[in-house]
């Protein structure tokens, strides 16, 4: 059975609509990327099909008036294992949301995953973003530097995680499991000191 990963970039609006040409550089100039396909959906929304390291990865650009790009890739769930391990292009998903994320003019506001049983949300309230604190973590969760500092950089480096990265700009990275995976990361959640969106009274009643 395969089933959807997805990963969000949400970015401030004057940068959304110069998202899929930042993705087809790093694309067109990386040896690594594979370009498949560049097209607009029935929607009109333009989508950019390509590969890194052989694995195939879709964006979707900021659909009109939105602020948040997506990435997704198609993964089998193998041998009912969740190491993070186990679904390479997820990590070549992972990678490319990283490349793209650093390459914006200005940080982007905020990156975060989606499981496949976890209902589509953004994690600040629409339009609130940068100032607002964020509602809740996921599997993955990137935070630029102004969260960061809200939250403390020493407290994100020492989070209990699979994995940690902070990246050049002070941004921290932050994967709690596999996206597949039912197990609880609230050790993650109240070191941080933000609920896992599985606790979010406005996703689950």
């Amino acid at each position: 059975m395969k089933e959807s990963i997805k990963i969000d970039i949400l970015c401030l609006e004057v940068h959304a609509g110069s998202l899929i040409e930042s993705l087809a550089n790093i694309v067109q100039e990386n040896e690594e990327y594979k370009l498949q396909k560049r097209r607009n959906d029935i929607t009109g929304t333009p989508r950019l099909l390509f590969s890194r390291d052989g694995f195939n990865i879709e964006f979707r650009s900021p659909r009109s008036g939105e602020s948040t790009g997506r990435f997704r890739v198609q993964a089998g769930r193998i041998n009912e294992k969740t190491d993070l391990t186990d679904i390479p292009n997820l990590r070549e998903m992972i990678n490319a949301f990283v490349d793209l994320y650093t390459a914006i003019d200005g940080s982007p506001v905020m990156g975060f995953g989606i499981a496949p049983s976890q209902p589509v949300a953004v994690p600040l309230p629409e339009g609130d973003y940068p100032s607002s604190p964020r509602r809740f973590i996921n599997w993955l969760d990137l935070y630029p530097p102004e969260e960061v500092e809200r939250i403390g950089r020493q407290t994100l480096l020492s989070t209990p995680a699979p994995e940690v990265e902070e990246l050049d700009d002070g941004s921290i990275l932050v994967v709690s499991k596999h996206p597949f995976s039912d197990d609880p990361i609230e050790d993650i959640a109240n070191h941080i000191g933000i609920h896992f969106w599985g606790q979010d009274p406005g996703l689950v009643r």
